[in-house]
């Protein structure tokens, strides 16, 4: 995307990064969302009809035991219900959207990732698979299993 449409419109980045998730208590910062929803028809008019998108990382004490393999209950339900938002938005504008299973992130395995978008409810809400960034998670399928699934 031009930053000179973005910058144009008072944004700094079209990016959803739900940052919320562990240093924060969990509480989504507003201000991410406002920028993202309001970034989308600015996507939509330069011709974008899907984004790849994330919900942010989730780190603990130990770097290697990250996303998914610390993740509680409420992190999936934060995740979902701002992305439900998002996916409104999406569908108002006939756009689609697809988290990238990547590690220190809720979706960080195939079946992180299914629950993620189970809970999402939302067809136009999917998953793309990124093998390189599975090898890099302890806890992850293998990438050609995680097709299965």
């Amino acid at each position: 995307m031009p930053r000179a449409a973005v910058a144009a419109r008072g944004m700094g980045a079209l990016v959803l990064d739900l940052r919320g998730h562990g240093d924060s208590g969990g509480v989504l910062d507003a201000r991410v969302m406002d920028d993202l929803l309001a970034g989308l028809p600015v996507l939509k008019e330069l011709g974008v009809e899907k984004i790849n998108s994330g919900v942010g990382a989730l780190m603990g004490d130990d770097p290697v035991v990250t996303g998914s393999a610390i993740a509680g209950e409420q992190h999936y339900e934060w995740a979902a219900e701002a992305f439900r938002v998002v996916a409104g938005e999406l569908a108002s504008l006939g756009m689609t959207c697809s988290f990238e299973i990547h590690m220190h992130s809720l979706h960080d395995t195939a079946v992180s990732t299914l629950k993620l978008l189970d809970m999402i409810g939302r067809p136009l809400v999917t998953a793309n698979i990124d093998a390189g960034t599975m090898l890099r998670t302890p806890h992850a399928e293998e990438a050609l299993a995680a097709v299965g699934i």
